[in-house]
């Protein structure tokens, strides 16, 4: 480790700016973490208590020194607790450290040896049990990615590989009170993350940053969302800030002129949703009294509602990913189709199809009037058995199809909003069409978790077909007549 001046010179250069570099030495302090394997992976710890990485949030952590001994090969190990936000520490899982274990949080003290830096300036450090010098904290598979699990690994090397090192930032002083350290100064700045749903570039007015993480506005969240498979209210009852899953948004955002501001503090509301009331572990307060939710928890929370939305950081495109409808993962949808392929009759062969109104089997969809313009929307009518009636099934992957207009050669497509009407495009939509236990078919925009579905349930010659939430009755349900 090296001698304090020396670490003050470091604090002084990130506290005005001039670099952001890890530190060189570690004295008792706030600090965040990053794996040596990428920038911007940081360590933080999920709902359950343990710690993984995340390109999202950028945990804080108390590091408070404990003092010096000498381990068995007679070097000098400098030893610390790492704490969180809540004054929990971060430990190993199990009574014995070996190969794979996780690191956790829990009430007890737990002591870690931290040693470094391996390259001045910019070097990272390697952690470990001070009983176990060769078990290095590391990321799990020398990965870098949201999710990716951290425990300690044997290595037989002095100096640790990349992936067992972790850059160390400083973000502030100690303070013995949990009290102080939460409302402890940090910079907010408007948020510069590209945000995109449904493949499409989206807007958001009141989003800030801090630390590596990005805070909605919740009504800035509920007007994004509004709409789509993961809408919901947002209300004050003069107790509860109360979201309500599944219903349209009826309020407005707060006009905000977003700037940097050290005006941010932990949030204490109380929120209540489905009669739980709860408070988020990383809501603040920012210049005023307007809640900023961590997009991350907030999908976390609501994963599993009417509202359920996964959200995860593409890093090729380095945007975020919002996608209504879908269980909160924080990872982008296996591209391997392995896990939904379905074989037998269950799956549709690829060919051409009437699609009937289970409800009505006199139903079939339809593009009216026979056109062939883009944008043309989809109905139902009577069969006819006329080419506007027919469409093409092309399997992609597993039970996911592109359905196209045999009269055009256009495709579906819609604008993936909850009560969009289903229309023929020059591009095409990826659905998701899976067998019911009748023998029936529902219909699933795989981007949205939106069902394709008959407007009102209304039997009747110029009816839309819509994007809805799944409905228990027969309007989302068809059957498949192939043709050939």
């Amino acid at each position: 480790m090296v001698e304090a001046n020396s670490f003050n010179e470091t604090k002084y250069r990130i506290e005005h700016g001039i670099t952001n570099r890890s530190v060189d030495g570690v004295i008792n302090g706030v600090y965040t973490l990053e794996s040596a394997m990428g920038k911007g992976s940081y360590v933080a710890i999920n709902p359950e208590g343990k710690a993984e990485l995340s390109s999202a949030k950028a945990e804080r952590f108390k590091f408070t020194y404990k003092g010096s001994r000498t381990n068995q090969f007679a070097d000098c190990m400098m030893l610390y607790t790492i704490q969180t936000m809540d004054g929990k520490y971060l430990a190993l899982s199990g009574n014995v450290p070996t190969n794979g274990k996780r690191l956790i949080t829990q009430d007890t003290e737990y002591l870690w040896a931290i040693d470094g830096p391996y390259a001045a300036g910019d070097g990272s450090f390697k952690i470990y049990p001070p009983d176990f010098p060769n078990l290095y904290v590391n990321a799990e598979g020398e990965k870098s990615k949201d999710g990716t699990p951290i425990i300690v690994w044997f290595e037989v090397q002095a100096s640790p590989p990349e992936h067992c090192g972790f850059r160390i930032y400083y973000e502030g002083s100690a303070s013995t009170s949990f009290s102080r350290w939460k409302s402890m100064p940090a910079t907010a700045t408007p948020s510069q993350t590209k945000f995109v749903m449904n493949g499409k570039p989206i807007s958001i007015t009141a989003a800030y940053n801090i630390n590596g993480s990005n805070y909605l506005q919740l009504r800035a969240i509920a007007a994004m969302l509004n709409g789509t498979a993961a809408q919901f209210d947002v209300i004050w009852d003069g107790q509860y800030a109360v979201i309500e899953p599944g219903k349209p948004y009826s309020g407005t955002i707060t006009e905000a002129r977003l700037q940097s501001t050290t005006n941010v503090h932990i949030s204490d509301t109380k929120f209540k949703m489905n009669g739980e009331v709860f408070t988020f572990s990383d809501a603040r307060l920012i210049d005023g009294g307007t809640n900023y939710i961590q997009l991350r928890e907030f999908a976390q929370k609501l994963s599993g509602t009417a509202s359920q939305f996964n959200v995860y950081w593409d890093s090729e495109a380095k945007q975020a990913v919002i996608q209504p409808g879908v269980a909160y993962t924080g990872e982008a949808p296996e591209a391997d189709p392995s896990t939904d392929t379905i074989t037998g009759s269950d799956k549709l062969e690829d060919g051409i199809y009437y699609i009937k109104a289970s409800k009505d089997k006199n139903f079939a969809i339809d593009v009216p009037n026979s056109s062939k313009e883009d944008g043309a929307k989809l109905i139902i009518f009577q069969k006819t058995g006329n080419d506007n009636q027919k469409f093409r099934i092309t399997n992609v992957s597993g039970n996911k199809y592109k359905i196209q207009c045999v009269h055009s050669g256009k495709w579906w497509n819609s604008s993936g909003t909850k009560g969009a009407i289903i229309t023929q495009s020059d591009s095409a939509a990826i659905f998701t069409i899976t067998e019911q236990a009748d023998g029936t078919y529902r219909i699933m925009d795989s981007s949205t978790g939106l069902y394709a579905g008959i407007s009102g349930a209304i039997m009747k010659n110029g009816t839309n077909i819509i994007l809805w939430t799944e409905a228990s009755d027969a309007s989302q349900t068809y059957i498949f007549e192939k043709i050939k």
